[in-house]
């Protein structure tokens, strides 16, 4: 039986379509490789932390942990 991979940090990160919230989940792991579980239940591995925070910003995705009230009445 396989093991889960561990992580060391987990963040969550959404996204608006007009009026639709769309959720990512950034898990980094132990090696330091990273893993997005996306909205569509796909789970896309990279090589580092800071590919898989860019993939997300180039997405238009923000950290929800990040947000500001102002941010978040916004969206």
């Amino acid at each position: 039986m396989n093991e889960p991979v561990a992580h060391v940090r987990e963040e969550w990160w959404l996204a608006s379509l007009g009026r639709t919230l769309v959720w990512a989940r950034l898990r980094v792991r132990e090696a330091g490789t990273a893993e997005v579980l996306d909205s569509d239940g796909n789970t896309l591995v990279y090589d580092s932390e800071d590919t898989a925070r860019s993939m997300l910003l180039d997405a238009e995705f923000v950290a929800f942990g990040g947000l500001d009230e102002a941010d978040a009445a916004e969206r």
